[in-house]
């Protein structure tokens, strides 16, 4: 009996000296997309021959720009880029995926919406604009191309940028919406004919129209109160003329 026993051991330690382990797990450094697209992420795993892992974790650095499910696939959902990660159950092996997701509307260039920069550095960053107007808290740009007529900076009292926008020009308003969809959660908050919001992860863009264009307005998301902030900084341009 202890002979049949010594042979099994010896059987099962070769057996085990022969298992391959795991040394690494691979997949597609980077993916560029479009928003809206999807697809699985495919992880290899190195040496070949090794016991191949029984699951893996996926993680996101970004939902807003693309998410991904327990199996691998990846839903690609706003401009931007973000990172996947992916580990082994154990986690004992990770390696990570570059998601790149790529505008396909670019229908204008979008102003400078670092708020809370000062006003000086708003003029520098649009230096090669043409200006038309200027007083302590506003800045009004010539727009340097169709659709956009005009380009709106409005700082607070200490000239830190609140706010930006431009005009658009009447009749962009099918291409405006693949535009915005691309980038933007549409808001379901709109309550009156003419406007429209949408939202980023801590911008709100509140979308209003009148017979000169549409005044599409940048601002801090802050609640329902940022609605009622946009259209007064649309009524203050308009002032101005």
């Amino acid at each position: 009996m202890k002979k049949v026993l010594f042979i099994v051991t010896v059987f099962l330690a070769a057996a085990c000296e022969r298992e391959v382990r795991l040394a690494s797990i691979e997949v597609t450094p980077e993916v560029t997309a479009r928003a809206g697209d999807q697809t699985r992420l495919q992880v290899s795993y190195t040496p070949a021959e090794a016991i191949a892992p029984g699951s893996y974790h996926y993680k996101t650095s970004d939902q807003f720009v693309a998410s991904v499910d327990n199996d691998g696939l990846l839903v690609c959902r706003h401009v931007g880029t973000c990172t996947i990660m992916i580990a082994t159950a154990d986690k004992r092996f990770a390696t990570q995926c570059t998601v790149n997701v790529a505008a396909e509307n670019n229908l204008y260039d979008e102003p400078v919406t670092d708020f809370g920069i000062g006003k000086t550095n708003v003029e520098l960053q649009e230096s090669d604009k043409t200006l038309l107007c200027e007083t302590a808290t506003v800045l009004v740009y010539q727009g340097k191309k169709s659709p956009v007529s005009r380009i709106i900076y409005v700082f607070d009292e200490n000239q830190k940028l609140m706010a930006s926008g431009v005009l658009l020009e009447t009749g962009s308003s099918l291409k405006f919406n693949d535009f915005m969809t691309e980038r933007y959660d549409r808001s379901d908050s709109e309550n009156e004919i003419g406007l429209s919001v949408w939202r980023g992860q801590r911008t709100e863009i509140t979308v209003k129209t009148y017979g000169e264009g549409d005044y599409v307005i940048y601002m801090p998301y802050s609640g329902t109160a940022t609605q009622t902030e946009a259209k007064k900084v649309i009524e203050s341009i308009r002032s101005l003329k």
